[in-house]
């Protein structure tokens, strides 16, 4: 799999985009966590590039992983900057941002890549152990 970090930092990337828009007090905040989401999905990017240069090119199935997790990545990262001019934009017309269509068609990108990220950080065999795990904690809850 790619290296601890990368994936670590993965569910705090989906965590923020999802949370921090709809639960911030005005815009500043909003722009504050898109500003962090991109500087974390940038980090991951470069432990992604790591991870590709370690990759042995015999192991092309996880070298087209981490290939398409780098291009999901980038996808997600160019969507946060759309929504940071969504929101900058609405705000500057004394809208609210949420009520923006464009705003809103972004956070629904946002949402598809990150799950669509979350799937290619781990390998085959990983990706069926964690959905093994998070079925298990849902009859928990």
């Amino acid at each position: 799999g790619i290296s601890r970090r990368a994936a670590m930092a993965g569910p705090c990337v989906s965590i923020l985009a999802a949370a921090s828009p709809a639960h911030a007090k005005n815009w500043f905040d909003v722009i504050w966590g898109l500003k962090t989401d991109e500087q974390v999905i940038e980090s991951e990017e470069k432990d992604v590039e790591q991870d590709l240069k370690n990759q042995p090119w015999t192991n092309f199935l996880d070298r087209a992983r981490l290939m398409n997790l780098e291009a999901v990545l980038q996808a997600e990262e160019d969507t946060v900057k759309a929504e940071e001019k969504d929101v900058e934009r609405t705000a500057s017309r004394g809208k609210a941002y949420q009520q923006d269509q464009k705003y809103q068609k972004d956070e629904q990108r946002l949402k598809g890549f990150s799950k669509l990220a979350e799937k290619l950080r781990f390998s085959n065999q990983e990706s069926e152990e964690l959905s093994e795990l998070q079925g298990k904690l849902s009859t928990l809850r």
